[in-house]
């Protein structure tokens, strides 16, 4: 069995939490001991800890793994991984423990759980899939967090997961959708639906360098060298409570998400605004180009900006702010699909040195039209100051 090099965010939410005391699902299986924040935590009636995939065998019916499916974008291959039971794994004396995690104010905190020395087992990818090594084995991961759960699909080997393809990961869980909120991928095209006891979430693995284990610096101002990359997809379902952001409303993918601090409607200024960061230069040397993608229902556009969705994606911005003052406004795409109500934007062009970024609609200037005259000639122009063209004058 490969060794699993774990690169888990510590999710830093920028909302406090109801004081509430979580309950542990039913299954009668030892669960992960209690984390330092379970008596803060909004997270009532969910399994804490590492979920096992769903297997009445191991007693493990909700908080569990569903199931694991590939396929590509245009619909030409597709298929469910098999999961792969490790022989020698027993739920039932199996022990979790809790990895501590430094906070961004300098203390630590009971990041998420693992198994100690064995592993549920793999999954093994559909016909037609393959790591880029040439294996075809992954693996899954589902782990409560303080602020939500994080699912991880690596490859169980020293490849890359396979590229260009989506996975859709499905959980069940009778609770997590209810309190389900803003979703935070490393993937291009994240996606996620609730249904019932069900929640579906995907994404397109892309490759992201990251930092060695001793530039703890990446999360400023840096000049840091990224150590290696990796393709692996990483989604992060937040939840906290009172949001008005639910499941499906609002998802987030960016190559930054390794500095991430949050994601919060600043009333303020109108806007949204996302803390990520990442090393600075790319393991050839060279600045890493950030990109950031997000989806927003046109229904919360409205709620926020009053405007229409269609009228607002005319003058998205989304700026970049960095630590020495200085900013730039990011090259962005803006797109909105009517028929699912989904505002999509694609943003990229700017460095990571620890950068805020913040997205705004503002109304477009209103277009106004004239009547201009040359002799007999009329013609009209519309334009935000429409001007006469040479020889014409106003009527």
């Amino acid at each position: 069995m490969k060794k699993h090099v774990s690169r888990v965010l510590t999710l830093v939410m920028l909302t406090s939490f109801l004081s509430a005391t979580p309950a542990i699902a039913a299954e009668d299986w030892p669960a992960a001991p209690s984390p330092d924040w379970a008596a803060t935590s909004v997270l009532q009636g969910i399994r804490l800890g590492q979920w096992l995939p769903c297997d009445t065998a191991w007693k493990s019916t909700t908080d569990c793994i569903q199931g694991l499916s590939w396929s590509l974008a245009d619909g030409s291959k597709s298929g469910e991984a098999k999961f792969l039971p490790n022989p020698s794994f027993d739920p039932m004396t199996a022990t979790q423990v809790w990895e501590k995690s430094a906070t961004p104010q300098g203390g630590s905190i009971d990041n998420y759980a693992h198994f100690v020395n064995t592993r549920a087992g793999t999954w093994a990818l559909p016909a037609g899939f393959q790591n880029s090594d040439g294996s075809n084995e992954v693996y899954v991961e589902a782990h409560v967090m303080e602020s939500g759960l994080q699912f991880r699909v690596t490859p169980n080997s020293d490849g890359n997961l396979p590229a260009g393809a989506i996975a859709k990961i499905t959980l069940k869980s009778a609770n997590f959708g209810k309190l389900a909120g803003w979703i935070l991928s490393n993937t291009k095209s994240p996606g996620v639906s609730v249904s019932g006891d069900l929640v579906t979430i995907s994404g397109t693995a892309v490759v992201t360098p990251f930092a060695g284990s001793a530039d703890a610096s990446t999360c400023k101002s840096n000049s840091v060298k990224a150590a290696g990359s990796q393709s692996m997809i990483q989604i992060s379902v937040l939840m906290w409570p009172g949001q008005s952001i639910k499941a499906g409303d609002a998802i987030v993918g960016t190559n930054g998400v390794q500095c991430f601090t949050g994601v919060e409607f600043d009333q303020a200024t109108q806007s949204i605004v996302v803390g990520v960061g990442n090393v600075h230069f790319d393991v050839d040397g060279k600045p890493l180009q950030g990109w950031f993608d997000l989806k927003i229902k046109g229904a919360k556009a409205k709620q926020w900006w009053g405007l229409e969705p269609s009228i607002a994606i005319r003058s998205v911005q989304v700026q970049v702010l960095y630590e020495d003052g200085t900013s730039v406004v990011a090259t962005t795409q803006a797109g909105y699909d009517k028929a699912n109500d989904w505002i999509t934007l694609k943003s990229q062009g700017f460095h990571f040195s620890s950068p805020q970024l913040r997205v705004t609609f503002g109304k477009p200037a209103l277009k106004t039209t004239v009547t201009c005259i040359k002799g007999k000639t009329t013609k009209k122009v519309t334009a935000v100051k429409p001007i006469c063209p040479s020889g014409f004058k106003k009527k």
